[in-house]
């Protein structure tokens, strides 16, 4: 208990530090807009759809190799025994 108790006062302060800060404006986010908004206008663009498009065609053949080589892994070893019998 008291263990859970010095880590609730430990996490208290440090938001209680961190909201200081950031009102004070020694932490600002504008970083993270500016990723934002950075990534959001490469999605919108032509080129960043073909990009999407690409990727997807390729995370999909990715998958269905995966999915034949399990079955083969599966199957193929449950052939070779049926041969063998």
């Amino acid at each position: 208990m008291r263990n859970a108790l010095d880590k609730f006062v430990g996490l208290f302060c440090i938001l209680v530090f961190l909201t200081f800060m950031i009102n004070h404006g020694h932490i600002d986010f504008s970083g993270v807009d500016w990723v934002r908004r950075t990534v959001t206008e490469a999605v919108k663009s032509p080129d960043g759809q073909e990009c999407i498009e690409e990727t997807k065609d390729i995370s999909k053949g990715i998958f269905i190799s995966i999915l034949h080589a399990l079955d083969r892994l599966v199957n193929g070893n449950e052939e070779k025994n049926k041969e063998e019998s």
